[in-house]
Parts: structure tokens; C-alpha cells; sequence
């Protein structure tokens, strides 16, 4: 969304829609092969620990979206707020839960308060739930463009 010259509401909520659907199926795995993963490594208490991060991944798509169109207005002043006030509230929650017993939990836990912290703080500063309203018209375009680009951040083994 950043490198596109011109980007219609349309495009913004197509990209959403894809976010959405491909979060969704990465959390379905989680959550259905979270026992099998938990046996794998003998550690039966990963369970509710890959359900919660699950819906960490659903809570984090509304900062994502919104933050990607900040950058793209340079409102980097609004997106450092965000993102500190997420890095606090994460790096906090982390330790109180940890300190209360919460154990590996507080990690999940954290991700979850710092995910909604930045959610609600990125809806307060560009309120425009228009945004969130799936579509799929233009998603052959965007999962090309999207794939091309993720392929350019992979790195090459060897190199």
C-alpha cells in the first residue's frame, strides 16, 4: 500500500480482505494443530499458548492496516506514538504478568494488551472503519504485487 501511486478505498480494503484471509488461515492451523505441535515438542502447555497467539494475529490486522496508511501520509509522529505506546504496554505486560506467575503465558498475554493498546490507539488517531469492510475484487492484483514484493525480503541462503 506504501508504493502505490495512486491507492482507492477499494485497494485499501482489498488489501485488508487478503490480510484477513490468509491471518485467518495461518490461525486456523495454529489452532487445530496446536495438540500435535504440543506433542512434538513433549510440552503439553504450548496448547493455549498457540490458541492465544492465534488471536493475537486478529487483533494485530487493525494496527497493521492503519499504521501501513500512516507511513504512506508520513505521519510518522502519529505512528511512533503508536508504536511506543505498544512497545510499553508489551514490555510492561511482560514483566507484571511474569512477576504474578503467569510464566511463558505473559508473552501471549503481553501480545495480546500491546495488540489491542496500538488498535485502539491507531482507530482513536484515523477512525476510518470503512477500511475493514472485506472485499475481493482486486485481490488477484494485490496477492501479485504482494507476493512479488515478499519475495524481494526473502533472503537467499549462500549468499
Amino acid at each position: 500500500m506504501i508504493q502505490r501511486p495512486v491507492l482507492s478505498r477499494e485497494d485499501i480494503r482489498g488489501t485488508f480482505s487478503l490480510m484477513l484471509a490468509l491471518t485467518a488461515a495461518i490461525a486456523a492451523f495454529l489452532v487445530v494443530a496446536a495438540p500435535a505441535l504440543a506433542s512434538s515438542f513433549h510440552e503439553e502447555k504450548l496448547v493455549p499458548y498457540l490458541r492465544l497467539v492465534s488471536v493475537c494475529l486478529f487483533v494485530e490486522l487493525v494496527p497493521i492496516q492503519v499504521v501501513t496508511l500512516m507511513r504512506r501520509e508520513m505521519a510518522f509522529g502519529k505512528v511512533a506514538m503508536i508504536n511506543v505506546a505498544g512497545a510499553a504496554t508489551g514490555g510492561a505486560a511482560t514483566v507484571a504478568l511474569a512477576l504474578t506467575g503467569f510464566s511463558y503465558m505473559s508473552f501471549a498475554w503481553a501480545w495480546l494488551a500491546s495488540s489491542t493498546v496500538t488498535g485502539v490507539l491507531a482507530l482513536a488517531l484515523r477512525p476510518d472503519f470503512w477500511m475493514f469492510k472485506p472485499t475481493f475484487k482486486q485481490w488477484r492484483r494485490i496477492a501479485a504485487f504482494g507476493g512479488y514484493n515478499g519475495a524481494i525480503g526473502v533472503p537467499i541462503q549462500g549468499l
